[in-house]
């Protein structure tokens, strides 16, 4: 693997699984999240290793036997139905974030057939296109983070703070429950990076996953810090959305410019990486499960449109 690939393969990881919380960042309790952390620690990169060994190079994919090519179908058919899953559920809760709380003023259906327009024309562009996006998306989600964090303080209650030190008793259904949410999905992320391009040297280090963990963990903890001080321990996870009800108390300049923007922003560029990749994870086991001959077959680059309509159906479902 390419030494440029070390990092850049973590923003992909991270963001998934930021993307699975960040609509609701602040309710749950903090021990419950910090456990379910150190728990991905030791579980994503297990993770990228056992995917390695199905999915990557030297793997049970490029073994020709015929219980190889059984099992790896096996594997590619169950990863697939997840993914299909995890995009139908991400596209719909954000367009139904976008018509009840961005005010967008078309159905919610016509919002997920945009945005999963723009999802599968990522996906197209093949894993360099969303390595890079997700990249782009990840300094745009942190700096937006930071930004809405500092303009915050002003507004801080310190009896909040003291409240935060009290974490209380760790649950492990609670702890489960945030592994669950979070960091499970982002397996999918891992598949991916595994099981990309023939013509690509793939797979992800247990370092990469480790980072991955890591960075969208602080971004996490950084969003829940913000929702507590600004709405307290117990209005703030009784909101649908807390963190952007959160934001949406703080202003700027002269104007008074309310600032939830940047997260509605945030908000697109995670869930379009979360979605993106899992359509991608898609058409790629597909094409790796076609015979050799079809992979080059110009047809197969409508494939990404085709699995985003059979994703917008099962949104609609939802």
């Amino acid at each position: 693997m390419k030494k440029k690939n070390i990092i850049i393969n973590a923003f992909p990881i991270a963001l998934f699984a930021f993307a699975g919380r960040a609509l609701t960042v602040g309710r749950g309790v903090l021990v419950d999240g910090l456990a379910a952390v150190l728990l991905a620690f030791a579980a994503i990169p297990v993770a990228a290793w056992a995917s390695n060994s199905v999915f990557g190079e030297g793997g049970i994919r490029s073994k020709k036997s015929m219980t190889g090519r059984i099992l790896y179908s096996v594997f590619a058919l169950f990863s697939a139905a997840a993914a299909l899953c995890i995009a139908a559920v991400s596209a719909r809760e954000f367009s139904v974030f976008a018509s009840e709380v961005m005010l967008v003023r078309i159905p919610s259906w016509g919002v997920t057939a945009v945005f999963l327009g723009f999802c599968a024309y990522l996906s197209g562009g093949g894993m360099t296109v969303l390595r890079k996006f997700s990249f782009v998306a990840f300094l745009i989600t942190s700096a937006a983070v930071l930004v809405l964090f500092l303009l915050s303080v002003p507004n801080f209650e310190m009896p909040d703070v003291r409240e935060l030190l009290d974490l209380g008793e760790i649950s492990i259904g609670g702890a489960a429950s945030a592994f669950g949410g979070i960091f499970a999905p982002s397996v999918i992320a891992v598949i991916y990076l595994s099981a990309g391009e023939r013509r690509e040297k793939n797979g992800v280090r247990p370092l990469e996953a480790f980072l991955a963990v890591l960075l969208s963990g602080l971004l996490l903890l950084v969003c829940y810090l913000n929702v507590r001080l600004l709405l307290g321990g117990s209005f703030g996870p009784t909101r649908d959305y807390p963190y952007s009800e959160a934001v949406s108390t703080v202003t700027a300049g002269k104007l008074f410019a309310r600032m939830e923007g940047f997260a509605y922003v945030m908000y697109y560029a995670v869930t379009a990486v979360k979605t993106a990749v899992s359509v991608a994870l898609v058409c790629l086991l597909a094409k790796n499960l076609l015979p050799r001959r079809t992979e080059n077959k110009k047809s197969l680059n409508a494939l990404p449109y085709a699995v985003s309509v059979i994703v917008w159906a099962l949104s609609a479902i939802l």
